[in-house]
């Protein structure tokens, strides 16, 4: 089993998100960010 990355993109302006989910064969990483803040979980 490799790596996955799904990465989806909404909204416009300060309302923007992005968001990406990475699967690897040990877990998964979420990264979320708008223009004013990211978060890594």
């Amino acid at each position: 089993m490799g790596m996955h990355t799904t990465k989806i993109a909404v909204g416009e302006g300060k309302f923007a998100l992005v968001a990406q989910l990475t699967v690897t064969p040990r877990g998964m990483a979420v990264y979320a960010c708008s223009p004013e803040f990211a978060h890594l979980g």
